[in-house]
């Protein structure tokens, strides 16, 4: 069984910039899952598993800038208590890595 997690936090610099920072884990147990043995009969090496089906523990660290604007538009006064924002950019930085045994 693979464990994945995600962490974030948001932080709201104005009513149109959001930064987000986020931790991410896949396989955090770094669960083993070996592959098929290998078939060939002829070979010195049949029935030995010389590979995994998934991938090693991996983890990254992203910061993403959020840059909102309001769904009234620019220009209008009405005064709305739900405040719908548009998302008109992203701007997303990522560091990956696997660790190792």
């Amino acid at each position: 069984m693979y464990i994945d997690l995600s962490v974030s936090r948001n932080f709201l610099f104005s009513e149109r910039m959001k930064l987000q920072f986020r931790a991410e884990a896949f396989n955090l147990t770094n669960t083993k899952a070996f592959g098929l043995p290998n078939s060939n009969v002829s070979g010195g090496s049949r029935g030995v598993i010389t590979s995994l089906a998934a991938d090693p523990r991996i983890m990254q660290f992203c910061a993403e800038v959020q840059f909102l604007r309001n769904s009234l538009g620019h220009g209008c006064t009405r005064i709305r208590t739900d405040k719908k924002r548009l998302l008109v950019g992203v701007l997303s930085v990522c560091i990956r890595g696997q660790l190792s045994d």
